[in-house]
């Protein structure tokens, strides 16, 4: 399947949305200390160094991931990217590369952090992304405040992708805590992308999936038919989920992700 098959079935999906398209400014040579006051577009590029060492990543206005690439002259590796809120009443928000569903629009929107509420008001989520071009990683921090005037039980917060290392197909694995999409008979074997969890105080579960049953805006925090490990050239999917459980009225959990070159 082609980006531009993908592309037309989230446009499908998302008809009644409103999209906003990523906005991105480059330096030659970014060290990822972002500057608010700087007047940065929303969203956008940043990079740093040159050959094997180099390590660009871009987020969308929506604080979604759009590019990871490295090391220079290579593809990009993210197709799609997002992340999902629920509980034990459903499904709150879901936001991808292509667009988001039950999520305001931000309030703050810069390459080093987005914040956005859930549209039925009950969770404002804060996003800060810390990248490290030495170690190829991008580390995303994720604060959820109940805002509501109720305790919000079974809340699960969810993060997925779609990485094609090889244009569409892949090899992809998964443990408890990570789940990675890798390349593996290509001129340039070995390339790859690692999501993991940072945070160990709530239990967490991984899963490749494959990209027929990617489908996020319908699975919001639960993925599709599961892959097991992975064991064939196919076109995968990686997720992670945390289950946090009870959030207070006016409380925040904090949860962590890890994006990382392999």
């Amino acid at each position: 399947m082609t980006t531009i098959v993908r592309s037309a079935i989230f446009t499908a999906l998302l008809s009644l949305l409103s999209m906003t398209p990523t906005l991105a400014t480059e330096g030659e040579r970014d060290t990822f200390k972002d500057d608010p006051s700087s007047g940065e577009e929303a969203g956008g590029c940043t990079q740093a160094g040159v050959g094997q060492a180099f390590f660009r990543t871009c987020t969308s206005s929506v604080g979604t991931l759009t590019g990871v690439t490295s090391p220079a002259g290579a593809t990009n590796l993210i197709q799609s990217e997002g992340y999902a809120i629920c509980s034990a009443g459903g499904v709150h928000g879901v936001a991808t590369t292509f667009g988001s569903s039950g999520l305001d629009v931000p309030t703050t929107s810069t390459q080093a952090s987005n914040v956005r509420t859930t549209t039925d008001g009950v969770f404002r989520i804060t996003q800060s992304f810390l990248r490290d071009a030495l170690e190829k990683e991008i580390i995303i921090t994720v604060t959820i405040r109940n805002m509501s005037a109720v305790s919000v039980s079974g809340v699960r917060f969810s993060r997925f992708f779609d990485a094609d290392v090889t244009d569409q197909s892949d090899w992809a694995g998964a443990t408890k805590e990570s789940a990675f999409i890798w390349d593996r008979y290509s001129a340039d074997p070995g390339r790859g992308l690692q999501l993991g969890a940072r945070t160990y105080t709530y239990p967490t579960e991984a899963h490749i999936v494959q990209f027929a049953n990617y489908s996020p805006f319908s699975t919001g925090c639960t993925p599709g038919a599961i892959g097991g490990n992975g064991g064939a050239f196919a076109d995968w999917t990686a997720r992670v989920t945390y289950t946090i459980g009870t959030i207070a009225p006016g409380a925040s959990k904090i949860v962590k992700f890890v994006y990382r070159m392999i």
